[in-house]
């Protein structure tokens, strides 16, 4: 399994690979609010919602128009858990010590009254304390499965790079279009003229590339499509 850091690594690899900015100049652009549809913001800014691009011998690459606006980018230091494995052990405890209590004091009313026996006060706190007990028991699991993704996210912010850190506002002036899906093998070797994947397959994403690669991608896919505005002029 990835790590955590690797995970994000290749995350990013794919989102640069499928990013390309729109050419429209010095023009510019209303910010998205956020709640106008992505469809009524192409309209009003004159832009095709979704564009299909032919790389040649029938492939092609689907793209979405992402709109100007404002973005939270950035890592955030996860926030600490609200459910804690102390918190669960304490009413294990405390459920349990009270059970065990509650049965001690039966057994000596027993045997001094030589009968079985317990009040309507008994059966009360023997519910509460087992309610304690399989309450903090039912939390045990699940406060340590978040304390240990609390403390691989807290690692991983840690050691994130700097500029990535604290979570702030970035303003993305010119709206831009993203890959629809995850470049194919295909798509790749229709641009790049070569297929780098392990794992074949022309309808599979692409794999093996390195950050280098995904830029060079993006830089030559540009290209073309400024060579074919070019052409139409």
């Amino acid at each position: 399994m990835l790590s955590r850091p690797r995970l994000m690594s290749l995350l990013t690899l794919v989102l640069l690979s499928l990013t390309l900015g729109a050419a429209e100049g010095a023009r510019v652009f209303p910010l998205w609010d956020g709640k106008e549809t992505v469809a009524s913001y192409a309209e009003r800014v004159k832009l095709p919602a979704t564009k299909s691009l032919d790389l040649g011998g029938g492939v092609t690459l689907d793209l979405v128009l992402i709109p100007a606006g404002q973005f939270i980018m950035g890592s955030e230091e996860p926030a600490k858990p609200t459910i804690t494995v102390v918190d669960a052990n304490w009413l294990i405890g405390s459920g349990g010590g009270a059970l065990a209590i509650l049965l001690i004091v039966l057994a000596v009313q027993c045997i001094k009254k030589r009968k079985f026996g317990f009040t309507l006060r008994w059966l009360l706190l023997s519910t509460i304390a087992i309610g304690a007990l399989s309450g903090g028991i039912a939390r045990r699991i699940p406060a340590q499965r978040v304390l240990e993704q609390y403390e691989e996210d807290l690692d991983w912010y840690k050691n994130s790079r700097a500029h990535e850190k604290p979570a702030h506002a970035v303003t993305i002036t010119k709206p831009f279009y993203m890959g629809k899906y995850v470049v194919t093998q295909a798509q790749y070797a229709a641009v790049m003229k070569t297929n780098p994947s392990f794992f074949k397959g022309a309808t599979l994403p692409v794999e093996c590339v390195s950050w280098d690669d995904a830029t060079a991608f993006c830089s030559k896919l540009n290209s073309i499509l400024l060579t074919r505005a070019q052409l139409k002029r």
